[in-house]
Order: C-alpha cells, then structure tokens, then sequence
C-alpha cells in the first residue's frame, strides 16, 4: 500500500517542518531522559529534576505545557479565520488538559480516592489508579458536551476536522491513561517500569505535537476540505479491503 500517496493531502510546507521541528524537541527530550539514565555526567540532583520525562514540571513538561497554549491559539485564530464558532467547542477540553497536568488534578483526585476507600481493585491497579480514572471519566463526560453541541450544528468540513482531533486525542489519552494505567499495574522491575514510563511519557510528547501539526495545519490552509485524517483512513482500509477480494481472482490466475 503506497501510504504517502495518501498522505500527500496533508502535506504543508509550514506545518510539515513545524511537525519536524516538534519532533526533533520530543526526541531530544527523550534522548536527554536516556542520557540522565547512563551517562555519569548527567547523574545529578538538578539534573534530575529537568531531564527527568516523568518529573512533574521537568523541562519535558513545560514544553509539553506549551503545546497546549499553541494549541489554544490556534484554535481561536482558526475561529476568528474560518468564522466557524464550532472549533472552539475543544478549546476546554485543552484548557483542561493544560490545568490539569499543571496542578496535578487527577493525581490529587486519585490520593483522596485512595483515602476514602478500602477495597482491592483489579488487574493489580491501585486505588490511586482508580481514582484518577475516575476522574478522568467524570472530567471527559463533562468537556464532552460542548463538543457534541458544536458538533450537531458543524458543517460536513466541521465535522471532519472534530473526527480528525478525537482521532488524535484518543492517541494522547491512550498513552496518557492506557500505558499510565498498565505502568501502574506491572510490577516486573526498574527496567520494565523505565521503559513503560518512556513510553507514556514519550508518547504523550508525540501525541500532542501531531495535535499541534494538525490543528496549525487547519489553521494556515485555505481549503480545509480535503486533507483530512478520516478521508485518508477510510481510503486506506477501502484499498486494502480491495486489494484482499482481488487476491482469490489474481492467484487463480
């Protein structure tokens, strides 16, 4: 399958080198959490403290911090641009998101779970763990109403910028909660638990810049009906599906 003919619709020069540009700072981040780990050089309190991808407001953090201000942004000058009000149905979602890994919200919902309850969760999860999720849950049902409303009313374009950023917010919010709740869970030693939180932690890095290549990329193109994540899905998965009823008919051949 030639998956750069289908990606050639998203290409921006603009927006391609800034996504270059915020994955060259994710990978140095998550080189500098390696080096901190082996390098001599490296091992210090201070240094700890910054490289560490896991330190709360480390300097991984921060930059992860921006990400969300750009993001905001961008989404009001894509209001202001597109006159579409619509976009800006996300905009709490990102506030929160920014709030939240600031102040550590979910991590204090999840202590004050833990204090109120007694019982065994599953899958060897913590009550922290439960808690957090929890709070997640209640968080996501809430910042999901405006989203539905703008929704309902969006344009067919509107729309499908809205399934293009839930595409990949479901890919922050699997390494953000998913592989945060599996690096709760296993218990298999330093090693296991080092590369489980550098995929988390990494993962969110990543994430969250093709959150931001994409909403730029929404921003600076004039013509925002084509190129879209959902239009070069459904492609994809409609050539392979193709190409798989025609192997019988080819192999007889």
């Amino acid at each position: 399958m030639n998956v750069r003919k289908y990606m050639q619709p998203l290409h921006e020069q603009g927006a391609s080198i800034f996504l270059l540009l915020l994955f060259v700072g994710d990978l140095l981040f998550i080189g500098l959490h390696f080096a901190n780990l082996k390098l001599p050089l490296f091992r210090s309190p201070f240094l700890d403290i910054i490289l560490n991808l896991e330190e709360d407001r480390g300097y991984a953090e921060m930059f992860q911090y921006l990400k969300y201000c750009w993001v905001l942004i961008l989404l009001l000058l894509m209001v202001w641009k597109k006159k579409v009000w619509q976009y800006s149905a996300w905009m709490p979602l990102f506030a929160y998101f920014l709030v939240d890994d600031f102040f550590q919200i979910h991590e204090w919902a999840g202590n004050l779970f833990a204090t109120h309850f007694t019982f065994v969760p599953p899958f060897g999860l913590r009550l922290e763990d439960i808690g957090e999720l929890t709070a997640s849950v209640i968080a996501g049902g809430v910042l999901f109403i405006p989203l539905l409303f703008a929704y309902r009313s969006a344009s067919s374009v509107c729309r499908k910028v809205f399934f293009d950023i839930a595409l990949l917010v479901v890919l922050l919010i699997f390494f953000a909660v998913g592989v945060d709740m599996v690096h709760g869970a296993i218990d298999m030693g330093w090693k296991v638990s080092f590369i489980l939180g550098v995929i988390e932690d990494g993962g969110e890095l990543l994430s969250m810049s093709l959150i931001v290549w994409y909403v730029f990329l929404m921003t600076v193109r004039s013509d925002t009906d084509k190129g879209h994540l959902c239009d070069m899905l459904f492609a994809m998965v409609k050539k392979d599906a193709a190409d798989r009823l025609s192997e019988p008919s080819n192999s007889a051949v």
